[in-house]
């Protein structure tokens, strides 16, 4: 077999432009493109004032949103990131933000981020991307069919310890916020957290997600309070109907989701072809699948 010429030391003259380096479909390109058609004139000009020129939105926009869709999320990581990657050399056209600069422009637009979200969206269905054929409400670790779009409920861990959650004869201090609420526990590190069951019981965030299929796009996404998934869909198609402008034909589901109200919601109310479990189905193909068959389960029964 033959070897290909390797010269450490040889100098070379010309880099490759990072766009001719990389493979044309590459994600960064479709950021890139989506990015420079939003629309973000409410976000504050910080030209002519005092200090270093300032980054152009666009640019640290570009990098928080291809660092949110492949796993990077930290200011640090995003900014040795444009120091040693090459398709953030070609996003941010070779400029190199600080991580402070990255931090504090996501921190001083927090309320930007909804309406950066919805614009995404749109742009991506004008570009083809969101198909809106079919949902579907999966859990995270579950693998999506081709076609349709995921909605999912996994749970966020609050920064709060759950033994440090009291009841009202534990701790007079919070009996005013506790009556005010009328809720029975509240924590004094996260107030607004909620003691979850995720494997065991923590104090959590249930976060609620939309996923097209085809191409992956988020449609839609919440952070709740609620535990229950059950409570969560109609909220959730409701803003896929105002995100996307347009409504799915089917909407696939596990068990989480499962009601009688749900069901005739997506049919009776939006005419969606629902799909989903109940818990008995799911238990009984969880079963199957682990070569335990239920030879006497009621699915096996007819009523006469």
């Amino acid at each position: 077999m033959a070897l290909r010429e390797y010269s450490p030391k040889q100098k070379i003259m010309f880099w490759l432009p990072p766009q001719d380096a990389l493979p044309e479909d590459h994600l960064c390109f479709v950021v890139d493109e989506i990015v420079e058609q939003l629309d973000l004139s409410y976000i504050p000009n910080k030209s002519g004032t005092v200090g270093a020129p300032a980054y152009d939105s666009r640019l640290l926009i570009k990098v928080l949103f291809y660092g949110y869709a492949t796993g990077t999320f930290s200011s640090r990581g995003l900014m040795r990131a444009t120091q040693e990657n090459l398709v953030y050399t070609f996003l941010t056209r070779q400029q190199r933000p600080d991580f402070r600069t990255i931090s504090d422009f996501r921190k001083d637009n927090l309320e930007a981020v909804k309406n950066i979200f919805m614009q995404i969206v749109r742009v991506s269905r004008e570009m083809g991307m969101v198909k809106l054929g079919r949902y579907a409400c999966l859990r995270q670790r579950s693998k999506s069919a081709q076609g349709r779009h995921t909605l999912d409920g996994t749970k966020l861990k609050a920064n709060a310890n759950k033994e440090k959650t009291y009841t009202e004869d534990e701790l007079k201090s919070a009996i005013k916020e506790l009556k005010s609420r009328k809720i029975k526990r509240i924590n004094l590190t996260d107030p607004d957290s909620k003691c979850m069951k995720a494997g065991k019981y923590e104090m959590d965030y249930n976060c609620q997600a939309s996923v097209d299929d085809g191409e992956g796009i988020i449609v839609s996404a919440d952070v709740t309070t609620s535990p229950a998934d059950q409570t969560q869909l109609k909220s959730q198609v409701e803003q896929i109907e105002v995100n996307a402008g347009k409504l799915p034909e089917k909407l696939v589901a596990d068990a989480g989701y499962h009601s009688v109200d749900n069901i005739s919601y997506l049919r009776e109310n939006k005419s969606i072809d629902g799909y989903i479990p109940s818990g008995d189905q799911a238990r009984a193909k969880k079963h199957k699948y682990k070569g335990k068959e239920q030879l006497f389960d009621k699915n096996k029964f007819i009523y006469a």
